[in-house]
């Protein structure tokens, strides 16, 4: 329906000044795009207004509501949102503007695209699904309109819209049978409205859109008769042709399984449909079919022409020219029988086989398929008991290109045999990974043969999977595949801070594979990222015990674990460098900066992160290089590599508000103060980051310009941090972390009775020792503070000592001493220092910092502008205290 005049008109003059809507640009069912110039920060954006049919039922705050929660999400495929709200009567939210065009332009275009770009478009798509799902949020609307292609990159537009306008419409908007989302891509749950939707219902969708990119026509299922009416179309397609069969047989298998009517029959998430289409467009599956699978692919037939294509295509794949060896291309040879028995002589070849196909499933390397392997046995002279030697590897790698060969035999013992192999270098015959033997009963080898392929897939994809090759040289055995799956499903959500994913994911590892304790380790780490010590030291007790099983890096990760709960940050450091010394230039270099930072060893911590670099391993992406190695260089007073390092950070994370503070602390430390009022301008517009807002960037600028002698730019940042609190809702208002971070405020710009008043409503007597929400983590950063009880407390201990007020302050000194607390790293101490030098008794307080350092208080760094050690600023032993060590 269009949008009249005078409602644009009227949509116009309400979103005056901050928009000017300069066109449309687009147009759906439910919406139309408008191309909007915002005025602060200056930038182009999209601003999609929900129809007027639909934004006259919906609710206004529950709409804005549930597409505040879609704005959390940062990926690199979605398209973020920057706000939403109601102006002239009409819902709309704002999204960047993203050049390029939609996949429903291009496939207007088109009609069809090549089976390669499709399946980049796919995983992309998938990837963005799988990031949002693990958040809890469906998108409910994939179709290719919601597809954007910018660049190289496909990116997901309207996340979480449909659940909105859904969850804020009135009941009258289901009644009367009108469904939120795109017929020809509903899954068939979505389109009877049946209940909850969950991550099956967008991988529906996906197989409807990868279905349409390669048949040039969505998919036209029968729920009756549970097959799809138009299959043929993707079967004659013309992106199907002069590509691998075994390729071919797996996408179709993949987008059947997505397609299935009922849920369970699915793919459980976005990432497995993704795995099942193989890492690459030439790569080798052949997982089993799926329900809607064609009939003619039910039995496979191989004529006399078929065979002889067949045949040729194995001799031109084997005897092609290679400019060198692929160490990612593998190869199975047979494995030899040294049975003594012919009559298993079979078995070598169907386990080569069935190591193949497995190889093939998990996308991470390329794979030379079986009947090639047999063709360039032949055409290498072959082999037999004992011919497999370092000639042999190199003649099989010669004719297959391929640098990494599985190799090995089978035994007879008793009643059970028993497989020996190991992967090795084609080049040279080096042994890359021998893997421990394997058996099964001979009378049915079926789960010996099962138990290799499972050995074979974790070992390689531990060797290749830039994730984990840094353990590969250094690990324990390898794990069940099913159990290296969850590991990496818990690495994933490991290093996008999603702790509770994480643990998650690694204690299933663990039990999928009891011998595979590396999972548990990195759950014990994922707990103290949490601020869960106690199960983090159970874990790491636990594991203890049976340490003489563990590979020697993962005992020292083991080690450092088990330090870091204990507060001793001098034997953590131990324990990293031990990692690092066992796996050189992994990621193990950022747990030895952490720890040297810790103990106020920055050049330690530069050199680390140097020699790591911020794109290696499973630390590839984390903003928080850029912080730890800026925080470091900031220690060591090297400002101006300081703000280098922090300009490149924010070149990769534009939109991160803690990198910003990167630039923050580094402009105030050269009094470039009005860059500084500049960066924390822009920093209003940022998307919203758990933990974090506006105010505690400008609190970050306060306390750094007055630290650097800028005492009334530190003011004027202050002032606006107070402003921006005082511009919450009443619901902010209401919220602990908001009135924790007006007491902080309060506090740093000396209004005492203020602050004491708002502490004193947060630090209730019987809480004491309870910690609060994660939603101050910003605050927390700032200061170096926990801000839980212990703190509230402290604060009015230092408040008094600020006041003069001796008597209470020493109170609380007292209280504090004598709290018994476990895995509170000298936070108790810290305090009790605090008021100590607020009294004037500098000696008693330097003392308690060291102590609280050696108690493991793991934020030394945030000392130097700390406004209860004013008078310390010039005392020797401070100085001597925090100035760097080597």
């Amino acid at each position: 329906m269009p949008l009249m005049l005078d409602a644009l008109d009227a949509l116009r003059a309400s979103l005056a000044p901050h928009y000017d809507i300069e066109r449309q640009i687009g147009a759906g069912g439910m919406a139309r795009v408008f191309l909007a110039v915002e005025q602060h920060p200056h930038r182009r954006v999209a601003i999609k207004v929900i129809a007027p049919e639909l934004s006259n039922r919906l609710l206004r705050e529950r709409f804005i509501r549930e597409v505040d929660l879609s704005s959390k999400l940062s990926h690199p495929h979605i398209v973020p949102i920057f706000s939403a709200g109601e102006a002239a009567g009409l819902f709309y939210y704002v999204m960047p503007y993203v050049e390029g065009e939609s996949l429903r332009h291009r496939l207007l275009r088109e009609r069809k695209l090549p089976l390669e770009a499709a399946l980049h478009v796919t995983r992309d798509v998938a990837d963005a699904l799988a990031f949002a799902h693990a958040q809890g949020i469906i998108h409910r609307d994939i179709k290719p309109e919601n597809i954007l292609l910018s660049g190289d990159h496909a990116i997901v537009a309207d996340f979480g819209i449909a659940r909105a306008i859904s969850a804020a419409g009135a009941p009258t908007l289901t009644q009367t049978g009108q469904s939120i989302g795109s017929p020809g891509y509903m899954s068939p749950e979505q389109a009877l409205g049946t209940g909850d939707l969950d991550a099956r219902t967008d991988v529906y969708s996906l197989g409807c859109v990868l279905f349409e990119m390669l048949a040039g026509e969505p998919p036209v299922p029968s729920l009756a008769e549970r097959v799809i009416h138009n299959w043929g179309a993707l079967e004659s397609s013309d992106a199907l042709r002069r590509v691998e069969g075994g390729v071919v047989r797996a996408v179709k298998h993949a987008i059947s399984k997505a397609l299935a009517p009922l849920p369970d029959e699915r793919f459980a998430t976005a990432a497995e449909f993704a795995a099942a289409l193989g890492g690459s467009a030439h790569r080798s599956s052949v997982p089993a079919r799926g329900i809607l699978a064609s009939r003619r692919g039910r039995r496979i037939v191989l004529g006399t022409g078929t065979l002889a294509a067949a045949a040729a295509a194995v001799i031109l794949a084997v005897r092609r020219p290679a400019a060198g060896l692929n160490d990612r291309r593998v190869v199975v040879a047979v494995i030899e029988n040294h049975t003594g028995d012919p009559a298993f002589d079979n078995l070598g070849h169907m386990a080569a086989d069935w190591v193949t196909q497995g190889l093939a499933q998990t996308g991470l390397v390329e794979v030379v398929p079986s009947m090639s392997v047999m063709t360039a046995s032949r055409a290498s002279g072959g082999h037999g008991p004992g011919h497999l030697d370092a000639a042999g590897l190199r003649a099989l790698g010669r004719e297959t290109g391929a640098g990494t060969v599985v190799w090995g035999a089978y035994y007879r013992q008793g009643d059970s045999v028993r497989f020996q192999v190991q992967i090795s270098a084609a080049k040279d015959g080096t042994v890359l990974r021998a893997l421990d033997p394997v058996a099964g009963p001979l009378g049915q080898p079926l789960s010996a043969v099962e138990a290799l392929r499972q050995r074979v897939m974790a070992a390689l994809a531990t060797l290749f999977d830039s994730r984990l090759n840094r353990w590969a040289t250094t690990a324990s055995q390898p794990p069940n595949f099913q159990a290296y799956q969850e590991f990496i499903a818990g690495l994933d959500r490991f290093v996008q801070f999603d702790m509770r994913g994480a643990i998650a994911h690694f204690e299933r590892a663990s039990a999928v594979d009891t011998a595979f304790r590396l999972p548990l380790i990195f759950a014990a780490n994922a707990h103290m990222n949490v601020g869960e010590f106690a199960a983090a030291d159970a874990i790491g007790h636990a594991l203890e015990r049976h340490s003489g099983r563990l590979a020697p890096l993962d005992r020292a990760y083991l080690a450092w674990v088990l330090a870091t709960c204990r507060g001793d940050r001098a034997e953590a450091l131990r324990a990293s460098r031990a990692m690092a010394s066992l796996a050189p230039a992994s990621e193990t270099l950022y747990l030895v900066a952490e720890d040297a930072r810790a103990l106020n060893r920055p050049r330690e911590a530069v050199d680390a992160l140097v020699a790591l670099g911020p794109d290696r391993g499973f630390t590839r992406g984390w903003w928080v290089y850029w912080d730890e190695l800026t925080t470091a260089l900031h220690l060591l007073g090297d400002h101006r590599a300081e703000l280098k390092q922090a300009l490149e950070g924010a070149r990769r994370f534009p939109d991160n508000p803690q990198v910003l503070m990167t630039q923050v602390r580094a402009l105030a430390a050269l009094g470039r103060a009005d860059e500084v009022m500049q960066r924390l301008a822009a920093s209003v517009n940022l998307p919203a980051m758990q933990g974090w807002t506006p105010a505690d960037g400008m609190v970050v600028a306060a306390l750094e310009l007055r630290a650097h002698g800028h005492a009334a730019a530190g003011d004027a940042a202050l002032a606006q941090a107070r402003d921006w609190l005082a511009g919450r809702s009443a619901a902010e208002a209401a919220s602990e972390e908001h009135r924790l971070r007006v007491a902080l405020v309060s506090y740093i710009a000396g209004r005492l009775a203020d602050a004491q008043r708002q502490f004193q409503l947060l630090a209730a007597p019987d809480r004491l020792g309870r910690s609060d929400s994660l939603g101050a983590a910003g605050a927390a950063a700032v200061t170096g503070d926990g801000w839980d009880q212990l703190d509230y407390v402290g604060y009015l201990g230092v408040i008094a000592a600020r006041q003069g007020n001796r008597e209470p302050a020493l109170r609380v000194d007292r209280t504090l001493a004598d709290l018994k607390r476990p895995y509170s790293f000298g936070r108790h101490t810290v305090w009790r220092a605090r008021i100590q030098a607020l009294l004037g008794e500098r000696d008693v307080a330097v003392g308690l910092l060291r102590e609280a350092i050696a108690q493991g208080y793991p934020h030394a760094h945030a000392l130097h502008t700390d406004l209860a050690f004013d008078s310390l600023r010039n005392y020797p032993p401070f100085v001597e205290l925090l100035k760097p060590k080597e």
